[in-house]
């Protein structure tokens, strides 16, 4: 069993191999995908190595933001709650699901493990699993079970005065006179234990009534606001949290204008139908924590809007609620896109009863098409719903077909597309032969 499974895109493996090296060397075992020997079940290993792993470490960048199997594999670690992302990419934000987790920023990381961010992740994952080494970075962030504390001697609220009495110098010499060094000691011992005694007196006249009951300055007393503090207190004054609390108001204020804008803008393009909503349960979860912040917001307010701590949590919830809206955009509303009415004919074509005209209808579609994503969606959008009337028709064959040509050699045109293909797939795989399976699984590898 490794402690840490690290998720990336493969165009990032470079990258990933250092992250692998590096917390290596900080004392886990890392495992990656490259680890499976021939004629192993690629799948299922990487099933069951996600689940045993007790952190997953996803690698955020604008490749693996298009890899679903990183985006599964990240759900596998926030729903066991052993997740820890780092973005690698500049610009970028977690896709929908992810940004309310902090990640560590090292995108411009210098490979100082001084650095801020580092530390951090390597805390985070020594929350999930302790390194197996007693040395190194890692292992130095920790403090030992059994560590030795040093206790400080607690000062007193209240001064007492003290007062050390010295005693005489030992003579080694023996003394000549022992009759008089004997009175002299005597004489100093009733010298002293009278001061003490009226001392004592004199505290007592000041500190007590005739009833016997203290009338100085208690302990609880001392510091307290607007009362008499004895010598030597201190005045404990209130921290005026008025400015940060005020500049904490302006920018939740700020932030909460930047979402709603967004989305009122999202929502006026549905209405003049230049987008479409294709995630609505997404875009439900993303207004129904609009609404919980807001909902905090005021709870703060009716409550004395005083408490500083919960404001600045307000706020941080505000940013991350910020980042994931502007991250899943592409997930929940689409552009509609016009289709050229020729490439419409070709579809129809290409799904009729006349084989012929399928295959020239297939070849015209790439060959004018296959670099328009317009059109490619309208064709994955009616493979789509030819599936559903008839898995026979051979106009799905020709289709998946065209589209690992398309794949290979203009997969831009398809990965706008890309979720809309892999759930046909995902629902027709089984229903097809071992040649159209293999045909769909180099799409996918294709797009990825």
């Amino acid at each position: 069993m490794k402690d840490i499974f690290v998720s990336y895109s493969r165009k990032d493996s470079t990258i990933a191999k250092k992250f692998r090296d590096l917390l290596t060397e900080e004392g886990w075992s890392v495992f990656w995908d490259v680890e499976i020997l021939p004629g192993q079940a690629w799948s299922d290993q990487l099933e069951a190595k996600l689940n045993d792993c007790k952190c997953i470490v996803v690698l955020w960048s604008e490749h693996s933001l298009q890899s679903d199997y990183v985006k599964e594999e990240a759900a596998i670690g926030k729903s066991g709650k052993k997740l820890v992302p780092i973005m690698i990419g500049a610009g970028i934000s977690p896709p929908f699901g992810f940004g309310m987790l902090e990640a560590a920023m090292l995108s411009d990381w210098d490979g100082n493990k001084e650095n801020r961010e580092y530390r951090n992740l390597i805390k985070a994952i020594t929350e999930h699993v302790s390194p197996n080494k007693k040395t190194g970075t890692a292992a130095a962030t920790q403090q030992p079970a059994h560590s030795t504390t040093t206790k400080t001697a607690s000062i007193p609220i209240s001064k007492t005065k003290t007062t050390t009495t010295s005693s005489p110098p030992v003579n080694t010499t023996k003394s000549k006179t022992p009759l008089f060094a004997g009175l002299g000691l005597a004489l100093l011992a009733v010298l002293v234990a009278g001061y003490f005694f009226l001392n004592k007196s004199n505290n007592d006249s000041h500190t007590h009534t005739n009833n016997g009951k203290s009338e100085g300055p208690g302990i609880e007393e001392v510091g307290r606001t607007g009362g008499t503090n004895p010598p030597g207190g201190i005045d404990v004054k209130p921290v005026d949290n008025s400015a940060a609390i005020s500049r904490l108001k302006n920018s939740i204020s700020d932030i909460n204008m930047n979402s709603k804008k967004t989305i009122d803008t999202q929502l006026q393009d549905v209405g003049n139908n230049k987008k479409e909503i294709i995630a609505p349960g997404k875009f439900t979860a993303l207004k129904k924590t609009r609404t919980d912040l807001d909902t905090r917001m005021k709870q703060w307010v009716a409550n004395g809007s005083s408490d500083l701590e919960q404001l600045k949590e307000i706020e941080a919830d505000s940013k991350k609620y910020l980042t994931a809206l502007n991250g899943s955009l592409g997930d929940v509303f689409k552009v509609v896109e016009s289709v050229n009415p020729k490439a419409k004919s070709l579809i129809t074509q290409l799904f009729g009863t006349n084989e012929s005209k399928r295959k020239a209808a297939r070849n015209d579609l790439m060959k004018t098409y296959g670099k328009d994503p317009a059109v490619m969606g309208a064709l994955i959008k009616q493979c789509n719903i030819e599936f559903d009337k008839d898995l026979e028709n051979n106009g799905i064959f020709q289709t998946i077909w065209a589209l690992n040509e398309i794949s290979r050699k203009s997969p831009e045109s398809l990965r706008p597309h890309k979720k809309a293909l892999f759930e046909f797939f995902d629902k027709s795989m089984k229903s097809y032969k071992v040649g159209t399976q293999g045909q769909m699984r180099n799409i996918r590898r294709n797009l990825n």
